[in-house]
């Protein structure tokens, strides 16, 4: 049977037309390496060199044996070096799933310092919600999810990477509107809120029913629905206020909606999470979850 090693013994005789110096380079002894070219040839079934003493030429079958075990070995060594790659995660695909709001900043400028230095793999992006993503992750359908503040996930590996105000959507024409300075939350006491479904958004829903609380009301809530976007077009249908994270008032300009600053404002966070049994490996923790973005880092 023949052995990678009796290839690369060959491969090195015919570089060198020499058994003392091939041995040399492969550092072991002449008379081994003249048993295992004789054991190569055996193997084979044809006679791969002339020896003349130590001054070795190659036969015609030696010569094409030369051509074909060089491309064997380089295959070889291009799938060692594949293979050792992966293994440091540096080729492959990385599933990215993601809320929509939360690519404003964060995640155009992970993706890229993550691309820069692992340029080789490929990424796989899959929207969702936060409830949504992170059943993916325990599902093993994503690899990291960038999501809001997903409240509590011990079954889940969570860096929290960036901490942002909460913003009052309020439809054009609000009386609030007129006062031209930051509103304090209380004085919304009396409005109808629009909220982001807990389901979907268990993270953000709990951040503004504490400010909420935190102010002193617990909000009248006239529509419970998600994405973000979904609730700022019932905003502008004039249904209700909603308290929104502040890249998406920078973000997502709506028609019919102004937005307006808190005094005191509460905050929101978002982060990225993955599977505790799978995890990312440092370096791409590293790439994905250390990054600035415009509206706060935490």
């Amino acid at each position: 049977m023949i052995e990678v090693r009796h290839l690369r013994y060959f491969v090195v005789l015919a570089e060198e037309l020499h058994f003392g110096r091939a041995a040399e380079r492969l550092h072991m002894a002449q008379s081994p390496l003249s048993r295992q070219i004789r054991q190569l040839e055996r193997d084979i079934g044809v006679e791969l060199v002339n020896r003349a003493h130590h001054v070795v030429g190659l036969t015609d079958a030696g010569q094409v044996f030369l051509g074909a075990a060089r491309i064997v070995l380089d295959d070889l060594d291009q799938a060692l070096y594949l293979a050792q790659r992966a293994g440091r995660g540096e080729v492959g695909t990385l599933r990215v799933g993601y809320v929509n709001e939360v690519t404003a900043d964060l995640l155009p400028l992970s993706l890229k310092a993550f691309k820069d230095r692992f340029p080789d793999i490929e990424i796989d992006l899959r929207e969702g919600t936060t409830g949504a993503l992170l059943d993916a992750l325990r599902r093993h359908q994503v690899d990291v999810a960038f999501a809001r503040s997903p409240g509590i996930v011990d079954d889940l590996d969570y860096e929290q990477l960036i901490q942002e105000a909460l913003f009052v959507a309020l439809p054009s024409g609000h009386e609030h509107l007129a006062w031209e300075r930051p509103i304090p939350l209380a004085d919304l006491a009396g409005e109808a809120f629009v909220m982001p479904a807990d389901q979907a958004a268990p993270g953000v829903r709990r951040d503004i029913d504490a400010a909420c609380a935190q102010a002193g009301f617990v909000p009248n809530i006239a529509r419970e629905i998600s994405p973000h976007t979904a609730v700022l077009l019932l905003v502008a249908a004039g249904v209700g206020v909603a308290l929104v994270p502040a890249s998406v008032a920078h973000s997502y300009p709506v028609p019919g909606i102004d937005y307006a600053q808190l005094s005191g404002p509460p905050v929101t966070t978002a982060g990225m999470a993955c599977n505790l049994l799978t995890g990312l490996g440092v370096a791409t923790e590293d790439e994905l979850g250390h990054v600035e973005t415009k509206h706060g880092v935490e």
